[in-house]
């Protein structure tokens, strides 16, 4: 299962349909792959699914326990204390901070557009995701500590959520930690908007306003952003790469609407093909590709029974690809998106890159403005082309991840 998770569970459920066992055992593990049953589970019958399951479990021991992990009262504490910060009125602050951030990331890579030197695109892109998920949420520039965090955690990606840590995982824990530490003193000294993420923790008084747990916080609020929206974005570029004609209409549009300055926030409503690039991409490559709960009792989803203590997992990655709901569904077709007829049809938990419920992703807000904004800035400044010899596949671990990761070549388009 571990090795090639993704494939496996897609090709069980063509053999299988729509709920079946993909790991028995004592504690079976059951796939659920239709919108109905995705209702059910994460919409209707919160209250008989925890979020306790091996892989959430390894995450809250070994990594932070904080908003993904919690549950029952303490979650929903948490998720009203933060809920405003990732509100939409907040949106247009944290994209000057993408526009910011980004600026200075294309003008770092003008050097290897000028040598023709490829560069780590999933690298580069991690690094600049984790810079303005710190600095958007925390208010504070993680630049001085380089890439070490990022480094350490794309080692150790691999590992979380496992049952028993590992050497990676102690790493990486230990650097993130310091950072979050580091992160939460600054703001202390300096002060803060009081409606920002840290002053709303240390004022809020409660089990959240713990040092250790604000830590958790930190840790968790950074990792889960920045590695997200690394994978939608450094996925949009991999396929950008590999169909210039969809590229080149991305560009058309975003000329059309930026023919001379910088792709903004406010533009983005305008450039509805590009959106629908960003849209397809998570259909087809949703970082957060499996979710997965635990029966506190028993149920029944379709005509499987579920014993209680069993795992219930729903993919997005293969509900994406399920065909009754997505014509041709391996192929990257972005108007399918923009089909107005389409949209309005299309089958409610049928498309779930963030999620559904009241455990939904906290900041899809923001991703909504930021993946396209960054993918926006980065077309309108190179084109990117991959090496010939190099088949990229999808990885599931914490997130969607490229294997081997993605490396790009850039020509400049246009220069400050």
């Amino acid at each position: 299962m571990r090795r090639d998770p993704l494939h496996l569970l897609v090709s069980l459920a063509r053999q299988k349909g729509d709920c079946f066992v993909y790991l028995p055992g004592k504690q079976q593990s059951f796939l659920v792959n239709r919108p109905e049953y995705v209702r059910q589970v994460l919409v209707e019958r919160t209250e008989t699914y925890s979020k306790e399951t091996p892989a959430n479990v390894g995450f809250g021991a070994h990594v932070a326990d904080g908003l993904l992990t919690s549950e029952g009262e303490a979650w929903r504490a948490q998720r009203k204390l933060m809920r405003p910060v990732f509100a939409q009125r907040n949106v247009p602050a944290f994209t000057d901070v993408v526009s910011d951030v980004v600026g200075q990331t294309v003008r770092a890579w003008e050097r290897a557009a000028d040598d023709g030197k490829e560069i780590n695109l999933s690298a580069e892109v991690s690094q600049l995701l984790f810079r303005i998920t710190v600095i958007g949420l925390f208010r504070v520039d993680p630049a001085d500590w380089g890439t070490r965090p990022t480094e350490l955690l794309a080692a150790a990606l691999p590992y979380v959520g496992r049952r028993h840590s590992h050497p990676t995982i102690r790493a990486a824990r230990s650097v993130i930690r310091e950072l979050a530490d580091s992160v939460i003193a600054q703001h202390r000294e300096r002060g803060g908007d009081p409606d920002d993420l840290l002053s709303r923790l240390i004022a809020s008084g409660g089990p959240e306003a713990d040092p250790v747990a604000i830590r958790d916080h930190v840790v968790t609020l950074a990792l889960a952003g920045y590695t997200t929206t690394a994978s939608v974005v450094g996925w949009a570029c991999y396929m950008l790469a590999t169909q210039p004609d969809v590229a080149e209409q991305v560009r058309a549009e975003l000329a059309s609407v930026a023919p001379d300055r910088p792709l903004t926030v406010g533009d983005l409503p305008a450039v509805p093909y590009l959106t629908a690039v960003i849209k397809e991409t998570m259909r087809l490559y949703p970082p957060a590709w499996i979710i997965g709960r635990r029966a506190l009792r028993s149920d029944r989803i379709g005509d499987m029974d579920i014993p209680p203590d069993s795992v219930v997992a729903i993919s997005p990655y293969v509900l994406h690809r399920h065909p009754t709901y997505w014509p041709e569904p391996e192929v990257f077709e972005p108007r399918r998106f923009l089909d107005e007829e389409g949209e309005r049809t299309r089958k409610p938990y049928s498309y779930i890159p963030f999620g559904a419920g009241p455990r939904s992703c906290i900041g899809a807000n923001f991703a909504l403005a930021e993946a396209p904004l960054i993918v926006g800035l980065l077309v309108q400044r190179y084109r990117m082309t991959l090496p010939n010899d190099v088949h990229v596949r999808p990885y599931g671990i914490f997130v969607l991840t490229p294997r081997p990761p993605i490396r790009a070549s850039l020509t400049s388009i246009q220069r400050d």
